[in-house]
């Protein structure tokens, strides 16, 4: 990833060695840190959702599939999504959403949301949070 400021001079860049899975990225809206989704080294399964500066280095990252079931870790991240007050962090999944809280840069899931009816799972096409309201 690279930064770069108002006048579209670059700012800064992460380090050669990051691979990123997709073009998923979000913003906390405090300006501390860029989450995204960045691809398992050879031999490991599931996501790692990783945590960059402005600077470009790497502050932290964490295994949403860690301790979880086989069958969890085949529905990926479709999206991210930071709530305004910049403390919880959205994980949108095709038939899941999952809120991710933080204490001392250990993350925590501090709920889940999943949509069925009538025992068919619908998915979830879309999540958004109020820009006001940091927790609708």
């Amino acid at each position: 990833m690279k930064f770069y400021d108002e006048h579209g001079a670059l700012f800064s860049s992460t380090e050669d060695s990051i691979n990123l899975s997709s073009d998923i990225i979000a913003w906390q809206p405090s300006g501390g840190l860029i989450a995204t989704i960045e691809k398992q080294p050879a031999g490991k399964v599931g996501t790692t959702i990783s945590f960059f500066e402005l600077n470009g280095l790497k502050r932290s990252e964490f295994n949403p599939n860690e301790g979880r079931a086989v069958a969890s870790i085949d529905d990926p991240v479709l999206n991210l999504a930071w709530n305004a007050a910049s403390d919880i962090l959205v994980l949108r999944k095709a038939n899941s959403l999952e809120l991710w809280h933080r204490s001392n840069y250990m993350w925590m899931l501090k709920g889940l949301v999943t949509r069925a009816f009538r025992g068919q799972v619908e998915g979830i096409k879309f999540f958004s949070w109020d820009r006001e309201n940091a927790y609708k």
